[in-house]
């Protein structure tokens, strides 16, 4: 088994867990995002948020730093989440080019295992365990909530060099469920952005992150 629960303050993992993160394009093979016609499509965004998370390498620990990857250019887009961090993270800040699409997970989990069918049973079973449930999901921006999307994306994907969450080279099948909100156009300038999760076990975090929009 193999699985990220993010939006928990905890990777659960069948393994020893490294330090951190990645590019997206580390990845090959097929996935959510080839069929949805434009990779700014909310398809492509969230396939995209989950081939970073488990593409993470060691040069850049963004999941266990500040929640922040990518965001230079429109083509680059944004990744935020609330970061799993020892104690807790309270505060963050990123930023992000005007032109770059903003993906922000409230909370989400991703499985890779040999066959998809596995990934697939492994996240939805882990998803719907009512001891495990995930009970409520936020983001605000500027003080207003954002209404979160859930989605299911899968693909297949073969893990960089210098990759965290499993063996460099291995070649594997991911799906990932998430519940998120993805942003356009906000103005230059500072923002206030807040996520909050919890789950029905009693793990919960929140993060307000200071995102600044510079004008490309």
């Amino acid at each position: 088994m193999r699985r990220i629960l993010a939006g928990v303050a905890a990777a659960l993992l069948a393994m020893t867990v490294a330090p951190v993160a990645a590019s997206a394009d580390s990845g090959s093979g097929h996935s959510g995002s080839e069929n949805s016609g434009s990779t700014h499509s909310p398809t492509a965004l969230m396939d995209g948020y989950h081939r970073q998370l488990i593409g993470m390498t060691e040069s850049d620990p963004w999941f266990f730093d500040d929640g922040c990857i990518g965001g230079t250019s429109k083509d680059d887009p944004l990744y935020m989440l609330v970061p799993s961090t020892d104690p807790p993270t309270s505060e963050s800040a990123c930023s992000v080019s005007d032109d770059a699409p903003i993906v922000i997970t409230a909370a989400a989990i991703t499985c890779w295992l040999p066959t998809l069918t596995a990934a697939r049973d492994e996240c939805e079973t882990a998803w719907a365990d009512p001891t495990t449930v995930l009970q409520q999901a936020s983001v605000t921006i500027d003080g207003k909530a954002k209404k979160l999307s859930l989605s299911r994306v899968s693909g297949d994907f073969t893990f960089p060099d210098g990759a965290v969450f499993d063996v460099p080279g291995t070649e594997t099948e991911y799906y990932g469920i998430a519940s998120a909100v993805i942003v356009h156009g906000l103005n230059p300038g500072v923002h206030q952005v807040s996520v909050a999760f919890l789950y029905a076990d009693g793990f919960q975090g929140a993060t307000t992150f200071a995102l600044t929009v510079v004008k490309d």
